[in-house]
């Protein structure tokens, strides 16, 4: 069975999306059955995995289907050519109602502090609980400094290191989950998201392959699918991976560099890059102790990746 359910109002004629194909949507429902709807039916109305919506029966078929609010939606720009100079300015959907979002970076050769930086500031929402998922710890052997490290950067962002062949971390990672809510796996293919579901519940077998000699992944699983994992009363939903880490919407950077954010208010220009100005609040925080030189390194890295992100694309105004 790989229906989900769960919502507060356990009105009846409540169903959700669980999965999309090309033509038709699966409806999951609180007694875990599942049925699918032809888009064609629906009048244009887009839905996406993850959405709940209300209905009537009528003659035995599902009718007068109306979308409920959606609690938040997660978003990436939609995938392009590698080749492309150009960055996509559509929005993919990957997702709705979610309540905890794992990101899945292996602790591989492709491993970089970037990469994390990356997820967060792309995928950082207010009402979502994230965590990083470090995963495949056992090809690191020396994860637990570099995680101390890391830490010490980010003491607020939730870091999970995970190995199949480490049943404590896997049970530490499974204390996360919040029964009754919805968690999504996002990352890269071949980081280990439907391994980790395989070992989490024994109802659906989500397909998994090696990795290439390149350490990249074969993008095993192809669309958005909610799974329930009854033995702990939790939906997971499991996502293709992807490789571009890019958004077409604003990037709030306070959720990695609240400390600079706060202390730039004090700086004598309003447009203090924090490098060589005078009177510059940040840097005088520096030299009291206050943040560490790295933070302000690292922010100085990914503003400058943003602004060339910026310029490449009309839509994204930091």
């Amino acid at each position: 069975m790989i229906s989900a359910f769960s919502i507060d109002d356990k009105e009846s004629n409540i169903a959700r999306i669980i999965s999309e194909h090309r033509s038709e949507y699966i409806l999951g429902f609180q007694s875990n059955d599942t049925q699918k709807i032809n888009k064609l039916s629906l009048k244009k109305q887009l839905y996406y995995v993850g959405d709940f919506i209300k209905y009537s029966v009528t003659n035995n078929s599902i009718s007068n289907i109306e979308l409920l609010p959606r609690k938040n939606v997660i978003c990436k720009s939609s995938n392009i050519t590698a080749k492309s100079y150009n960055f996509s300015e559509s929005n993919q959907i990957l997702a709705t109602n979610v309540d905890q979002l794992f990101i899945f970076i292996p602790l591989d050769k492709n491993f970089s502090l970037s990469k994390i930086e990356r997820y967060i500031l792309v995928f950082s929402q207010q009402n979502v609980d994230l965590t990083i998922v470090l995963s495949k710890k056992d090809l690191f052997s020396n994860y637990k400094e570099y995680l101390s490290k890391v830490k010490q950067l980010y003491p607020k962002i939730n870091i999970c290191p995970i190995s199949l062949y480490d049943e404590l971390s896997i049970k530490k990672f499974r204390e996360l989950l919040i029964p009754g809510k919805t968690g999504m796996f996002i990352g890269a293919s071949g980081a280990g998201k439907s391994s980790l579901l395989n070992h989490l519940q024994t109802n659906y077998t989500a397909r998994v392959n090696n990795v290439r000699n390149d350490y990249k992944g074969k993008h095993t699983t192809t669309s958005s699918l909610i799974i329930f994992c009854p033995e702990i009363e939790y939906n997971i939903i499991d996502t293709p991976g992807f490789k571009g880490i890019d958004t077409t919407l604003s990037v709030d950077t306070k959720i990695l560099f609240e400390e600079i954010e706060e202390y730039a208010k004090y700086c004598k220009f309003n447009d203090c890059l924090h490098l060589t100005e005078p009177k510059c609040a940040v840097k005088e925080a520096i030299n009291n102790g206050i943040i560490k030189p790295e933070i302000l390194e690292r922010y100085h890295y990914n503003i400058k990746k943003l602004e060339l992100l910026s310029k490449r694309r009309a839509s994204w105004r930091l």
